[in-house]
């Protein structure tokens, strides 16, 4: 028994990898879950205030997630119609969820730290 594969041909055309990052950024909501993404994204807005050794740790899961993501996406060049709920390429882009969620854990510490900052600076000294 021999297994085919096509031959890759990766995405050329800047609008067609506009509509195929539009279908992953829609299928990354679905899988991994809207309501995660806002933490996620006060991390990257807040990257300045960020200790040093946080920033490394987010440019380098950058640097991950870009070859996660973007890369693989060039790479499989998806169809349009892929975006569907039983898209067989939806399986390559949950390795990507692994940085979104590693992004997700840091962006709650941060907003926690700002809390607890906040809250003590608040607090009436005794």
């Amino acid at each position: 028994m021999s297994i085919q594969y096509e031959r890759i041909e990766p995405t050329r055309e800047p609008l067609r990898l506009l509509q195929q990052l539009r279908l992953y950024v829609l299928t990354a909501g679905r899988e991994f879950g809207w309501l995660y993404l806002p933490p996620i994204l006060v991390a990257l807005f807040l990257f300045r205030r960020l200790p040093p050794s946080e920033r490394a740790w987010m440019v380098s899961l950058g640097a991950i997630y870009a070859s996660l993501a973007l890369l693989l996406l060039v790479i499989i060049n998806p169809s349009p119609d892929a975006g569907g709920a039983d898209s067989p390429v939806k399986v390559f882009y949950s390795a990507s969820y692994v940085v979104l969620a590693i992004w997700l854990g840091m962006g709650l510490g941060f907003i926690a730290s700002l809390m607890i900052n906040r809250l003590a600076s608040e607090a009436p000294e005794q």
